[in-house]
This record gives structure tokens, sequence and C-alpha cells, in this order.
């Protein structure tokens, strides 16, 4: 049984879960339609951090590099990263943190690290009873994982933006917390999904799966209530995705 419906077998439940995920890959994510944000080098010498002659050979060194703007400042050593990402916390309209220790970090009983290094999001504030969480990130705000995290879930995440390279510490504390948790989390090709879904929905009687986009995966939930299965699904046929995924 899978999302209230019987089939005649695992296999014709896996074709149905291969439709489903064939209209989820195709969808167009929604639209912001938030007025347009100020630019990051104009908040920063709004806030101070920098001089508008100093932003203007940012941008000039820019064009030669290929970074993006905050790091080039870092690199030229016209600013630090915490203007930095309080600009683009500013920019974004969420709260930030200069720094953010690994000790912070705390488990989610939905997420795995898979779950976790997919999303981009790493919950170091849990509040099992109100189904909340404070969440760290980095620039641009990953707008579509936060909103199927709360879709898939029922949890609310509230984003904190950090610097880069806080991120991978963070991720990497949450993967030694999550090896000992029950989350089940599988990566899996477009072509074997219907099939895996079908086989976790078979192992948990009466289970409801949903799906949510978060390029370049399709985030599959499959869950009874109590017990859920996280099931990431490749968009694109570059395995390096799924290779990086994997390595942590």
């Amino acid at each position: 049984m899978m999302n209230g419906e019987w089939y005649c077998s695992a296999a014709c439940a896996g074709r149905q879960a291969d439709d489903e995920l064939a209209r989820a890959a195709t969808a167009m994510p929604a639209r912001s339609r938030a007025l347009p944000r100020l630019k990051v080098g104009l908040l920063l010498v709004h806030q101070g951090a920098i001089t508008p002659v100093q932003l203007r050979e940012a941008l000039a060194s820019q064009r030669r590099t290929g970074r993006r703007l905050g790091e080039e400042l870092v690199a030229r050593g016209m600013a630090d990263w915490a203007a930095v990402v309080k600009a683009l916390a500013s920019q974004a309209g969420v709260p930030c943190l200069a720094t953010l220790d690994r000790s912070a970090v705390r488990l989610c009983p939905e997420l795995g690290a898979q779950a976790v290094q997919a999303l981009g999001l790493v919950p170091f504030a849990v509040d099992p009873e109100r189904r909340a969480m404070k969440v760290a990130c980095t620039a641009p705000v990953p707008r579509l994982a936060v909103g199927a995290l709360r879709e898939l879930t029922g949890w609310h995440a509230d984003a904190f933006l950090v610097p880069d390279s806080v991120l991978p510490e963070l991720i990497e504390q949450y993967a030694t917390l999550a090896a000992e948790s029950d989350a089940r989390e599988l990566i899996v090709s477009r072509e074997a999904a219907g099939a895996r879904i079908a086989e976790a929905a078979s192992e948990l009687p009466g289970a409801m799966v949903s799906q949510a986009r978060i390029d370049p995966w399709l985030w599959v939930r499959v869950s009874d209530g109590r017990i859920g299965r996280n099931l990431f699904v490749t968009t694109q046929e570059d395995p390096s995705w799924q290779a990086a995924l994997m390595s942590h």
C-alpha cells in the first residue's frame, strides 16, 4: 500500500512512483516575487565595511579572477568574512553568524548526514516539541531546501548565514552525530528510483510518498507518520554530484 492505494505488485508501485518523479522533475520551481535586492557591494559600502574606491577595484579584479565579490574582497584584504556575511544576510533578510563552533551542531531525527549535505542546511538548535530548528547555511540562502524541509517533514527551519569556510566543518560534525542515528537514506539514480521507493514503501505499511525539488536533486520522503526514509534522486546525468554527496 502506498499513498492510500493498493498495488498488484512492487513493480506496479514502482512504475507509479516513476510517473510521480517525472512530473516533479519537470515542474518549474516557484519563483520569488520579492523586489530586487540591493547588491552586496553597495551594502558593504553603506555599512562602512569598504570604500567606493575599493568596491570599484574589487569589481575590476573580479572580472579577471571569476571569484564572487565577497571572496574577492577577502582575498584582497579589503574586507573580512564577518562583514561579507553580514552584508549577504542583510541582502537575504536573514540573520547571520560570523562563526559557529561545531559543538553547537544538533541532530534532527528526520535528517541523516546525506540529507543535510544535499539540503545545505545544518541544524544547530533543535526543538522536537515545536518541530522547529535553527539551521546554518551559506549564501545564497537555499530557500527551495528550506521549503522542502517544512513540506516533507513538518519541521520549521530558521536559516542563519555563516561563512563558506564554516559550513563544511558543521556538515562533518553532523555526519559524526548521525552515524549512530536510525535515519535511513539512499542516493539513487533516476532509473532505479521507482523500484527503491516501492521497496521503502513496502517496509512501512500505509506509507505516504512525497517529493520536493531541490536542484540538482529530487528529495523523496517515504513515511508512515512515525518512521521516515529519505531518498535523493539525481536530476542530472553528471555522476560527480552523487560522488560529492557520498564522500561525506
